[in-house]
């Protein structure tokens, strides 16, 4: 007694070996390209020390905050201090907020976020010459161990 063969591979067709699998993977319209830009972001925890204006001859005036941003053991801790410039609205919404508790000597203590460190020093020859960035973020702040966030940030 003779059983049906099952069929196990789809029946033969007449065009050449891949065109039918070409045809359904291919992506429907234009094929859209990477980034344009890359971007390498860090996230960290340090204290805010310095603020200062920086008002170029030519250009618009911009903020630079120092930041000593804490590394190693929790109670060991070194710190590596960062010149960033201020980016972004929300950045400088807390910057501007917490520049009066700098100013006055408060221990400023941020949960941050920076992009573009560069292998730049402020000044070479200074021991806490701190390397270049952009800070895009402050996420949290605590000025002398209570937490604080700007007004309008309350209610959230």
């Amino acid at each position: 007694m003779k059983y049906p063969r099952t069929p196990t591979r789809p029946p033969r067709t007449n065009r050449p070996y891949g065109q039918s699998l070409q045809r359904r993977y291919e992506k429907p319209g234009p094929v859209k390209s990477g980034p344009s830009t890359f971007a390498v972001v860090s996230t960290g925890m340090g204290f805010l020390k310095r603020i200062t204006e920086v008002t170029p001859i030519e250009g618009m005036p911009y903020l630079v905050a120092r930041i000593a941003a804490l590394s190693g053991d929790v109670k060991n801790a070194r710190e590596i201090y960062f010149d960033a410039r201020v980016s972004g609205t929300h950045a400088h919404e807390w910057v501007r907020f917490l520049a009066n508790d700098v100013a006055h000597g408060s221990e400023v203590l941020i949960r941050f976020r920076m992009r573009d460190v560069m292998n730049q020093f402020t000044q070479a020859n200074d021991p806490h010459a701190g390397l270049q960035t952009r800070l895009i973020a402050i996420d949290s702040a605590r000025v002398d161990d209570q937490d604080v966030r700007p007004m309008h940030r309350q209610a959230a």
